[in-house]
């Protein structure tokens, strides 16, 4: 005799199938909801990130020559000389308003100036003082905001080789680039 229809078993066996199915599919969204917006804070703070360098670099690229660091020297700050005889200094200064107790965050300010008698290099801590006073500033311009650190090493007069690294909430992104200099500085 055929039967029709299914046991109660074949029913139970289907239906504890379908159950793992949708549980497994429910924990898959459940978690992929979570990691979007992890992803998302990591596009970000790597678009931010290149944006940082390209003004960056294009800061730079305006100068003739290099003037500190030395050749195969690493400074935190960069000193060049542009088109106009101008000496511009790039260098990091402590951003009060995101630093925290334990970890200092940074802002890069470029200064421009004519007077090149104010400029002095400390060799024994290798930073840079300067007297604004004394060198007559003429524009100073923050550049990047929320910098963790910054070091430039010129690799020839023409070239400076900069490694960036940023914070933005939890994320950070670190940057190294070889940036030649522009002949006339971009003129």
């Amino acid at each position: 005799m055929r039967r029709r229809g299914f046991t109660v078993i074949e029913i139970i066996v289907v239906m504890a199938i379908i159950v793992i199915v949708f549980a497994s599919g429910w924990l898959y969204f459940r978690q992929l909801g979570h990691s979007q917006p992890k992803l998302l804070d990591r596009l970000l703070v790597n678009q931010e990130g290149i944006r940082s360098a390209n003004i960056l670099i294009d800061h730079i690229r305006e100068c003739l020559e290099v003037i500190k660091p030395e050749v195969g020297e690493t400074t935190p700050y960069l000193v060049t000389r542009n088109a106009l005889n101008e000496i511009n200094v790039v260098y990091c200064q402590e951003d009060k308003s995101h630093s925290e107790d334990e970890e200092k965050i940074y802002q890069i300010v470029a200064v421009s100036t004519s007077d090149k008698s104010g400029i002095l290099s400390d060799k024994t801590r290798n930073e840079l003082v300067f007297s604004r006073r004394n060198m007559g500033v003429e524009s100073e311009k923050v550049l990047i905001r929320m910098v963790r650190r910054v070091t430039f090493t010129a690799t020839n007069p023409n070239q400076v080789k900069f490694n960036m690294v940023l914070q933005q909430g939890t994320g950070q992104f670190a940057y190294v680039s070889q940036v030649r200099l522009l002949p006339y500085g971009g003129l």
